[in-house]
Parts: C-alpha cells; structure tokens; sequence
C-alpha cells in the first residue's frame, strides 16, 4: 500500500510541475489584431455614396445576385439592410447625433471592428470602410461567391489610387 501511495504522490508532483512549467513558458496575454485606422481621404466619392451604389456595385461584381434587401431594424446605422446573406451598413456620418446608438456603433465598429447590438452584449464582427461596413456572418448561404471575393469587392469600391 505505501508503494502506490508514493507513486500515486509522485505523480500528483511530475502533474503540478509540468502545470507550472507549462503556465511559465505561455505568453500572458496577446493582443488581438487591430483594424487598420481608416485612410480615405475626405474628397474621396465613397462619402457621397448610398447603400444602394455599393449594393449595386457588389452586383456588378457579381458578388451578391440582386439588389433586393430585407430592411433590419433600427439603432445600428442609419441605414442596416440584408443582401442575399450579406449585411450592409451606412451611417450618415456628417448628422449622426453624439452618444445615439447608431453613433456609438460606428465609433466601435471604426475603432475595433465590432458592434455592440443595443448594447446587450452580442457582440458582431464588421468590416468598415468610410460610411459603410457589412458581415458576413451568413454569407455564402444564398450566393455562391467566397467571403474573400466578399471583402476585396467591399474594399475595392472607391478603392483610391
């Protein structure tokens, strides 16, 4: 009985030593990536847009098969519209009212790519350029292009040189 009580003990010591080596040699925290800080120059078209242009656009690219939307509700952005499985966004940025939820969504969206819905914490991942930012977090389901395709043709429109 002793000896498996030793080896029983020995090997609750060779477990903890290895949990505490192995907590020693992991990194203690790393920073997720960041969004790019947006870079679109004030005179650029992509802020005289609607979400009807770039809709349109991402059907000329064959990204999404039609310009038919289902209207989502509001507090988001001014305007939040469902694309064939693609979520658009548009803020009027130039009127948006300071401390609204559509103001505080875009704020987050632009300083670390998410949106807080209503505040309730669900938390939704989007890509941002200028006025606009869509999820996919459907895509794919109604259309038969890539999520890759998805963000080049979004981040492509107004592109500048």
């Amino acid at each position: 009985m002793k000896k498996l009580t030793t080896i029983f003990i020995a090997a609750l010591i060779a477990s903890l030593v290895g949990c505490v080596i192995w907590v020693t040699l992991t990194p203690d925290f790393v920073e997720p990536k960041k969004l790019p800080a947006q870079e679109i120059s004030a005179d650029n078209p992509i802020w005289d847009k609607s979400i009807d242009d770039l809709a349109e656009y991402l059907v000329e690219q064959g990204i999404i098969p039609s310009t038919e939307y289902t209207e989502f509700s509001d507090g988001i952005a001014t305007i939040a519209r469902m694309y064939s499985g693609v979520e658009l966004y548009w803020w009027d940025v130039e009127n948006l009212e300071e401390g609204s939820a559509e103001y505080k969504s875009y704020e987050s969206a632009v300083t670390d790519g998410t949106i807080d819905l209503w505040g309730s914490g669900n938390i939704m991942t989007v890509t941002v350029r200028g006025p606009f930012a869509y999820d996919a977090g459907y895509y794919g389901v109604e259309f038969s292009s890539t999520p890759e395709e998805m963000e080049r043709a979004f981040l492509d429109f107004c592109k500048e040189e």
